[in-house]
Formats: C-alpha cells, sequence, structure tokens
C-alpha cells in the first residue's frame, strides 16, 4: 500500500518522511543502510519547525489564553449585568403583576368588607326593628292584657254587684241585719239605728235608695278616706253603681246646738271602758223635700275603720228643721 500510494519515492528498507500537506507536502526517504543516514534524519527532524508557522487549533499559548480569558471576563460581566438587569426586569414585572393581582384582591377585599359592614348594619336595623316590633308587641299586649283585666274585674264586680242587689231586703226593717251581714268588718248599725228602721212602715221609704246609701259609705267613701281612692274615682264609682251622686259633709255644730243630744250615741269607751256619748259628725244627705229626703247620721272610727251608723233616715232637728 506504502509503495503504491508513495511510487518512486519509496523504498524498502529505509525511514521515508512525509511532511505535511501546510508545508509542502514533500516525501523524503532516507536508506537505513547508509552511512550518516541516521544523523541526516535526525537533523532534519531538530530543525524541521524552525520559521515554519504553526497552527495549534484550540491551543493558546498563555498570552493569548490569558487576553481570551480578559475578553471572557468583560463579556461574562456584561451577560451578567445583562441578566441581572433581565431578572430584575422579570422580578419587576412578576411583582408588578402581583401588585395588580394584589390590588384586585384588596378591592375585592375591600367590597367584601363593605359589603360585611353593609349586611351587619342591615342585621342590626333589623335586630333593632325587631326589638322595637317586639317591644311594641309585648306592650300592645300587656296593655290589653290589662284592659281584658280590668273589664274582667268589672265583670266580677258587676257580676257580684248583681247578686249583692239580689240579697237586698224590699221591707225596710230588715235592712239593719241585712247591712251588717253585708258590710261586715267595715260598717256596723248602732242599736239606735236598728229601732229606728224597725219602727218604720212597710213602704214608707224607698229601700233601694237606703241600700244604696249604706253600700256607698261602706265601700267607696270608706275607701276614700282611708286614703286608698280618690275623690274623683269615689265620684265616677259612685255615679256608675248608683246613676247619681251621694254627698257627705260634717255638722255644722252652730246649727244643731238646741239639739246636741239627737246626735249623740253610746260608743267609744270612756275611761271605765263603758261606752260614752260620742257624737255623730258626719251625714250622708239626700234630697231637701219630704218625697225624697234622706239623712245618714254616722261616725268613723279610725282606729278600727268602720263606719258606724247612728241615725236614718229621718233628718234630725237643726235651727231651721225641725
Amino acid at each position: 500500500l506504502m509503495a503504491r500510494e508513495l511510487g518512486d519515492e519509496y523504498r524498502e528498507g529505509g525511514f521515508t518522511v512525509i511532511e505535511p500537506a501546510a508545508f509542502g507536502g514533500r516525501v523524503r526517504s532516507y536508506d537505513a543502510f547508509s552511512a550518516g543516514s541516521g544523523e541526516r534524519l535526525e537533523s532534519f527532524a531538530a530543525g524541521y519547525p524552525a520559521k515554519k508557522p504553526m497552527n495549534f487549533g484550540g491551543v493558546l499559548f498563555t498570552p493569548d489564553a490569558r487576553e481570551l480569558m480578559s475578553r471572557h471576563v468583560a463579556a461574562l460581566a456584561g451577560s451578567r449585568e445583562a441578566l441581572a438587569q433581565a431578572y430584575e426586569e422579570r422580578i419587576r414585572a412578576i411583582e408588578a403583576r402581583h401588585e395588580d393581582e394584589i390590588a384586585s384582591y384588596r378591592a375585592r377585599l375591600d367590597d367584601q368588607i363593605r359589603e360585611d359592614l353593609r349586611l351587619e348594619r342591615m342585621i342590626e336595623s333589623l335586630q333593632e326593628e325587631s326589638a322595637k316590633e317586639r317591644d311594641s308587641l309585648r306592650k300592645r299586649y300587656e296593655e290589653e292584657l290589662a284592659r281584658l283585666n280590668t273589664e274582667y274585674e268589672k265583670c266580677l264586680e258587676e257580676l257580684e254587684r248583681r247578686r249583692a242587689l239580689e240579697r237586698r231586703p224590699a221591707d225596710v226593717r230588715l235592712i239593719a241585719d241585712w247591712a251588717e251581714k253585708e258590710f261586715g268588718g267595715r260598717l256596723i248599725m248602732h242599736e239606735r239605728a236598728k229601732d229606728l228602721l224597725s219602727g218604720l212602715r212597710p213602704g214608707e221609704w224607698d229601700a233601694g235608695l237606703i241600700c244604696d246609701a249604706l253600700e256607698f259609705l261602706a265601700s267607696d267613701y270608706r275607701d276614700k278616706l282611708m286614703g286608698l281612692i280618690s275623690d274623683d274615682a269615689m265620684r265616677e264609682n259612685c255615679s256608675r253603681k248608683y246613676g247619681r251622686p251621694f254627698d257627705v259633709a260634717r255638722l255644722n255644730f252652730s246649727s244643731v246646738q238646741a239639739a246636741m243630744k239627737e246626735y249623740k250615741i253610746k260608743y267609744y269607751p270612756d275611761r271605765n271602758g263603758k261606752p260614752s256619748d260620742s257624737l255623730l259628725d258626719l251625714h250622708l244627705r239626700v234630697g231637701n223635700t219630704s218625697e225624697d229626703l234622706l239623712r245618714i247620721y254616722f261616725l268613723f272610727d279610725s282606729e278600727k275603720k268602720l263606719v258606724v251608723v247612728g241615725s236614718l233616715p229621718r233628718h234630725l232637728p237643726t235651727m231651721s228643721y225641725r
């Protein structure tokens, strides 16, 4: 193969030197058996690189390597700055994007907070309205319940009054016993009053009017004296129950001096514990003529809270009435 490629330049048993194509590509042969051929070959090889440009491809000598490294370092610095700038821009873009997202979330959060506040105010308003409505309903309920209780009490009072009216005697001579049974603990009839009633003739006096007057003294008038009701309430009750007013007044002592004995009964105990003369200082007045005349003379025992009737139904004598 070598002989075929080199042709005449090839010699068996010798040395063949093939130069690179960059340096001409010459082929040299040296006879191995000739004298001095070895020295010539060695001299040729040792001096061959002289004055020949060498290209070592990717291999650099120290100065070139340092220069290249400097250029690479400069390029790398520029690239690093560009890279840093690029990353900073990316970071700013990301931050801007997140800022937009954060602003969007913040806006949504603000909207939600405003909506929550609106709902809270609405709830508070509804709760306030509910409380007001509840209080209003409770007040109306309590007022209605009070009204119904008042009506119920009035109905019971009216029912009791009707029953009481049915128990009233038609005979004036039975009024004393009826009054003491009906108004026990509130009104008593003195023996003198009992005697006066028992001496009346049936139909001589209006029994209903006398019973009304005694009931008034034992209930509303007594309650007024005890401070349980006002004058207005007393008059209102009197009008509602009896359809008329009853007038109660203290005696005018100057007009009864001549008949003072008629205005006294044995009631309050003296120092010995015996009933002594006690003045009937109050009297109930109805009418001024003999046809509608009624007088009930009594005293009020404030200690026992008791109305003590001493004389009825006639008018006792005065300076102007005999």
